[in-house]
């Protein structure tokens, strides 16, 4: 179908042009004419290759843009991909690292928890573990949220891309589109100049046949000419047959023309389609590598989960560290109750020992014991109230930061959108100046080819006429002599062609003026559109500067936005310590009323205590002297046999031997309680290095303290840092107000420069029409006879420009200068405001250190105000100025108008002495006429013969030109049918190499059918619509030609436009370069707070190492210890039975003995003065010694057993053994001592395979005693 639609137009074409030549052919008489027809229809099609060459390099200079265009992007594109992966890759190294941090706090939390549950020293675990699963569950979630949110971004990016992609392919194919619309457009408007240059041709040839109209009347006349006219018409046709030849020829080479621009087309449409092929592999590409940076951008993703729950892990240490801390504390205040209550013990048994001073010791004992609740309850209460006020303020100061953060967020995000809003319109508004700047370009080169065909058409004109003239004067030679009776006729039809070519002179001198001053123009267009390109490319840099400011700001904001999330999750979890503390100040505050009612309870037991002993010293000093005149009596009954017993009680306790013989059975125990003394002290020995390591850790504890205070004093400094940054966001905000004020003010002063300068346009157009009009007069001024007058005339108006342009030039430098002191005042107004600024920022700064200088800063803000007032009445002195020199011009107006009316005067002087010359003239002519009239009868007979003799070598003269002429023709003709044949030849060649050619692309075709097929329906396809748009390309020309002119209006106002948005975007850089500086400073400063903050971290990471590997070794010392205090108590329960078992042995010998009254006295003054702890240990005692009943001694066993229980039970649930040593214990020790005199094994025998500390200890008894020992025991 497209070959068939090509064959077609060339068919017509070639017919159009054959019936053109034939046309010509019939209507041209001269050789001369055909040969110059021919010419020009040779230099017609050489300009018709000319251009459309020219229409190629353009297009391949349009391609080459194209592809640099796609080079700058694939670069920025890479650049952005190499910014984005780097991002990525450095936050999946920072995710990774969250990870592992997070299994094995993971982990570790387990382990601690596997360990609390063995232990069972921590109830609060359990709570512990459940809130910390709840926490990882709650994490889990966010993470799988924004999870979710990424894969959602990530497909919106892709449906993005590819929409934008298939927007570039839409593009592309608009513009080729258009290329072929412009193409076919160039050929048709090619084929119309044609048009038009045949039918221009036809008008001369009318022309030429009008003239041979006119010598054929004159050869009629003269038979003469007729020989040579038959020669001259065989010749013609000779001509004609040539010329026929040479058209053929010529249709053949435009056919060979038509044949190569065809395929041209299809090389440069195959040129296209390969490069949008390549397009589209582009394109392909970016698509991958589009797919690559989802994959990066979910992989950074994952490296923020991961950084997110490296921040959970940091909290959650920290959290442990808090409550390792308050298990510390707790332990503490444990063990400082237990020295407490040991104090307390220490003090009833200092009660008991000191009688005398039992009132003053009492008093004292209370006092302390209120004074260390005071202080206890004191510490509790300021520590419980110094963490609230201390969590307060935290909570206080997070809170401020959040909302000061949240507010610069905000602030930021307006001014990022403000900031977009007017970059996207910067650059779309510089997008459309390039368009239209790349259009009027291409409509001003359009012109200028216009214009130069208009040149060479005129020039040829020119030529014509040339030629013409000197063909009229070789006529009038040759046929003067039978011209004689129509000679008057012939002058005037000469003077008439004179006239034309003078005026077709003119025309053509007006065109070249035209033509020079449209040049010059066009140079002027030239040197503004590589200014706006200059301009433009300066723009595209500051927009790629702000591009790379704003991908900062992207990542500041980034930045405050995760630091925004860290503080709502740091918030959070303090808000769950707060709860945390709560319920342990509730805890401490019960554990406090439960000392406090065991310290009413010691009161109370020591007052009944006080009473009782009361009582009991009333009975015991009864039993006393019942007991003094029992022994009377048994003395004065066995005075015999009491020598041995007088001898033991001199000796003091030595009486006691007999008793001592009779409770021999009691040795083994009291030897056993020996053993259980000494494992008491190895007991106490361990509570004293266990002592000592609670006061290390009270010391690590103080040391931590410290550093948490450190820490905090760190955090308060971060705040303040914050708080400052605040500030200086506020600050900026006030300035950019401040100096979008300014540059409002700017914004009216260059206003009012550009009226000025519309104002010296307008001045300059009526300058302009005021040298037209005097051209237009001096043009009228040559028309006139009198040449001299017009040149003095011409003189005066030249030096009267002379002077305009010197008083243009003056106006020019005034103007100039007074722009340049604009721009200058305008430099020292900028540098004024910026001082300004700077001040105003030192006075701020100044303000918030000492309130005294502010009575300083509205001084200098008032000398500002001055100087800006000075700048107001600068700017209307300038205003002044500008009138004054307005006046001026309005002055230099009216000379003009003065010099136009000297002018017109002296041109009707002109005029009246024209007249005046012409009446002489007239009276000189009819002089001469009568002259003439008589000397004309002598001179007629002369002249006749002198014109007889010109007329025949006139004759010989023309026939040899004649003879001339048709050599030279013939020699030409020669000429050209050498060149023709040797065009045909090489026509020859070239159709045989293009028959080869069409040889192998028929091979070619009948090998790729479908791919033509398919081709060829969519060349049609694009036929149909390359039509429409022809058609609408011709109705866009000439709306094209009005918005030239509007265009040119406007290109002005775009430069205004431009300087001051490059000023604009200037200001702004320099704001958002400082802001950025100043971003940069606080990240670092935040980043080395950082890194000394994780410094720290480290070093309390692994302190708790050490702590709780003590722990761990303190929590295995502790379970030894538990083992051998159930192994003492399983003991302290055989010894028990096996004291029960003898002292029923003793029960039944005590009848037969008799017992001292000093042992009966020490005994009931240790009963009564005893604890109510000890008192059944003695009364057991008491009963052996007296001689109770079973049923009584039962009875008391009884009451020691529950008492005994208590006893130990309460030692268990203080974790910790006795210390002191009972009453009886040291009694019995005394007994044994006196009383054996071979050491006795315990009854219950050790197994050889556990052997105890009990087994090592030999046991040495010896009978050496004194009363001094029996009162050391005693007063103990």
């Amino acid at each position: 179908m497209m070959g068939s639609w090509l064959r077609n137009i060339q068919g017509q074409l070639s017919e159009f042009a054959s019936e053109v030549l034939n046309e010509a052919a019939e209507e041209v008489t001269d050789p001369e004419s055909e040969l110059q027809v021919a010419r020009k229809k040779l230099l017609e099609t050489e300009k018709e290759l000319s251009t459309e060459k020219e229409n190629v390099q353009r297009l391949k200079k349009k391609i080459d843009n194209l592809e640099e265009e796609l080079y700058a992007k694939n670069l920025e594109f890479d650049n952005i991909n190499g910014k984005y992966t780097s991002v990525i890759e450095s936050r999946d190294t920072q995710i990774r690292a969250l990870q592992a941090e997070l299994e094995r706090t993971h982990y570790a939390v387990q382990e601690s928890l596997s360990d609390g549950d063995e232990d069972g020293f921590f109830p609060a675990n359990n709570a512990r573990v459940a809130r910390m699963r709840d926490e990882i569950d709650q994490l889990r979630k966010e993470a799988a949220h924004w999870k979710r949110l990424v894969n959602e971004q990530s497909e919106k990016s892709e449906a993005l891309k590819v929409s934008e992609l298939e927007r570039i392919l839409a593009e592309q194919k608009t513009k080729f589109e258009n290329e072929v619309a412009a193409l076919i457009m160039a050929h048709n408007e090619t084929v119309a100049e044609l048009k038009s240059l045949n039918q221009e041709d036809r008008n001369p040839n009318k022309k030429d046949e009008s003239s041979g109209c006119y010598t054929e009347q004159y050869i009629s006349e003269n038979d003469t000419w007729k020989e040579q006219v038959h020669l001259l018409t065989e010749e013609r046709d000779l001509l004609l047959a040539k010329i026929k030849s040479i058209e053929e020829e010529n249709e053949i080479q435009e056919d060979q023309v038509d044949k190569l621009t065809f395929q041209a087309v299809d090389i440069v449409l195959s040129e296209r389609l390969n490069e949008l092929e390549q397009q589209r592999e582009n394109l392909e590409k970016q698509l991958h590598a589009a797919q690559g940076e989802i994959i990066e951008k979910s992989s950074y993703i994952s490296q923020l989960q991961t950084e997110v729950r490296e921040v959970h892990h940091l909290v959650d240490t920290q959290r442990e560290k808090f409550e390792n801390e308050i298990s510390g504390e707790r332990e503490q205040s444990r063990a400082e109750i237990e020295e407490l209550q040991n104090e307390v013990a220490n003090l009833q048994l200092l009660l008991n020992s000191y009688e005398e001073n039992k009132n003053s010791e009492e008093s004292k004992t209370a006092e302390n014991i209120e004074k260390l609740g005071e202080v206890m309850g004191a510490e509790v209460s300021e520590s419980t109230s110094k963490d609230q006020a201390e969590l307060n303020r935290e909570l206080e100061k997070l809170r401020r930061e959040n909302d000061e953060l949240a507010a610069a967020y905000n602030d930021l995000n307006e001014d990022f959108e403000n900031h977009k809003a007017k970059h996207g319109s910067v650059v779309s508004s510089n997008r459309d100046l390039t368009a239209r700047i790349d259009c009027l370009r291409a409509s001003l080169i359009e012109y200028e080819e216009r214009y130069e065909m208009c040149k060479n058409e005129n020039d040829e004109t020119i030529r014509q006429l040339q030629r013409l003239s000197n063909d009229f004067e070789r006529l009038r030679l040759s046929f003067e002599s039978p011209k004689t009776k129509n000679t008057s006729d012939t002058v005037d039809e000469v003077e008439r062609l004179r006239t034309e070519l003078d005026a077709s002179k003119d025309d053509g001198e007006k065109l070249r003026t035209e033509v020079e001053r449209f040049r010059s123009t066009i140079a002027v267009i030239d040197k503004e559109l590589t200014r706006l390109r200059e301009s433009n490319d300066r723009l595209i840099q500051e927009n790629k500067a702000m591009g790379a400011s704003l991908d900062k700001f992207s990542e500041i904001q980034n930045m405050l936005e995760n630091s925004d999330s860290e503080l709502k999750n740091l918030r959070e979890k303090f808000i769950q310590l707060q709860n945390e503390y709560e319920l342990k100040e509730k805890q401490w505050r019960e554990q406090q009323l439960e000392l406090c009612e065991a310290r009413d309870d010691a009161k109370r037991r020591l007052e009944a205590y006080q009473r009782e002993t009361a009582m009991q010293q009333s009975r015991s000093s009864d039993i006393a002297l019942s007991a003094e005149i029992v022994e009377l009596k048994n003395d004065e009954g066995k005075v015999t046999t009491s020598s041995e017993g007088t001898v033991d009680s001199n000796n003091g306790w030595e009486k006691m031997a007999d008793w001592d013989a009779m409770a021999s059975t009691n040795g083994s125990s009291l030897a056993n309680n020996c053993i259980v003394m000494n494992e008491l002290r190895e007991a106490l020995a361990v509570v004293t290095e266990k002592t000592e390591e609670c006061e290390e850790l009270r010391r690590q504890k103080h040391e931590l303290n410290k550093e948490v205070g450190f820490l905090d004093l760190r955090q308060t400094r971060i705040d303040e840092l914050v708080v400052q940054l605040n500030v200086l966001q506020s600050q900026q905000t006030t300035h950019a107000e401040t100096f979008a004020e300014l540059r409002s003010w700017a914004n009216e002063l260059e206003r009012d420069k550009l009226e000025l300068e519309r104002s010296l346009v307008h001045t300059k157009e009526k300058l302009d029409e005021v040298q037209k009009q005097q051209q237009l007069d001096a043009v009228k001024g040559e028309e006139l006879v009198i040449v001299k007058q017009v040149d003095l005339v011409q003189q005066m108006v030249n030096e009267y420009e002379q002077k305009m342009r010197n008083q243009n030039a003056i106006h020019e430098e005034t103007l100039r200068n007074t722009k340049a002191e604009h721009r200058n005042d305008l430099e020292e107004l900028t540098n004024k405001l910026k001082a300004a600024q700077d001040e105003i920022k030192q006075l701020q700064q100044q303000s918030k250190a000492e309130e005294r200088y502010e009575s300083e800063a509205e001084e200098k803000f008032l000398r500002l105000k001055t100087e800006l007032m000075e700048a107001v009445q600068k700017r209307n002195e300038l205003e002044k100025t500008n009138n004054e020199l307005q006046q001026k011009l309005d002055e230099t107006s009216v000379q003009v108008t003065e010099a136009e009316k000297l002018r017109i005067e002296l041109i009707a002087l002109v005029e009246q002495k024209h007249n005046e010359s012409l009446k002489y003239h007239t009276q000189l002519q009819a002089a001469l006429a009568e002259k003439k009239s008589q000397s004309a009868t002598f001179a007629t007979y002369t002249d006749n013969l002198s014109i007889l003799k010109n007329e025949l070598k006139n004759c010989m003269e023309t026939r040899d030109k004649a003879l001339r002429e048709c050599e030279r023709l013939r020699n030409h003709l020669l000429v050209m049918e050498e060149t023709s044949t040797k065009e045909a030849l090489a026509g020859e060649e070239r159709e045989t190499e293009l028959r080869q050619r069409i040889r192998i692309l028929e091979q070619k075709t009948e090998e790729s059918a479908d791919s033509v097929i398919e081709s060829a329906n969519a060349y049609e396809r694009q036929i149909t619509e390359l039509t429409d748009e022809l058609d609408l390309m011709k109705n866009e020309k000439i709306s094209i030609v009005d918005r030239l002119r509007e265009r040119e209006k406007t290109l002005a106002d775009t430069k205004v436009a431009l300087s001051n948005l490059q000023n604009v975007l200037r200001d702004i850089g320099v704001d958002h370069e400082a802001q950025v500086l100043q971003y940069e400073n606080t990240i670092a400063e935040l980043k080395k707070s950082m890194e000394n903050l994780n410094l720290e971290i480290v070093q309390f990471k692994r302190t708790q190492e050490t702590i709780e590997a003590e722990k761990q070794l303190l929590e295995n010392r502790t379970v030894y210890l538990k083992e051998e205090i159930t192994k003492k108590n399983a003991m302290i329960e055989e010894l028990e039975a096996s004291l029960e078992e003898h002292a029923q042995v003793a029960v039944a010998s005590v009848s037969s003995y008799t017992i001292d009254d000093q042992v009966l006295r020490q005994l009931f003054m240790s009963y009564f003065t005893a604890d109510k702890d000890k008192q059944p240990e003695i009364a057991v005692l008491l009963a052996s010694v007296l001689g109770y009943s079973q049923e009584e001694i039962a009875k008391i066993n009884a009451a020691n057993h529950s008492s005994s229980r208590g006893w130990f039970g309460f030692g268990g649930s203080s974790k910790l053994p006795q210390q002191n040593i009972s009453l009886a214990e040291q009694f019995v020790r005394f007994l044994e001592k006196e009383s054996l005199t071979t050491p006795h094994s315990l009854p219950v025998q050790p197994s050889e395979e556990k052997e105890t500390i009990r087994s090592s200890i030999p046991l040495k008894c010896s009978r050496t005693s004194s009363a001094a020992d029996l009162n050391s025991i005693l007063n103990t």
